[in-house]
């Protein structure tokens, strides 16, 4: 199976205003080279972020996936 090197891909990205399960509030999500970086209360994200690229969750549920496909 080919994998995407870390170089071909978007590796500064993060992800606001999202619900995460178990968690009150709004989050934000920062990813570089395909890896969690910080989990954020949305209010503190503005003193934090250096991403390239920001997706607005719109409040939307923002979870693992639920399906393993290696089982």
């Amino acid at each position: 199976m080919s994998q995407i090197a870390p170089t071909e891909m978007n590796t500064n990205w993060a992800i606001r205003n999202a619900v995460l399960p178990g968690r009150e509030g709004r989050w934000s999500i920062s990813i570089a080279a395909g890896l969690i970086t910080d989990v954020l209360a949305d209010a503190d994200f503005d003193s934090h972020c250096d991403r390239q690229t920001i997706w607005n969750a719109q409040g939307r549920l923002v979870s693992v996936g639920f399906v393993d496909p290696h089982v």
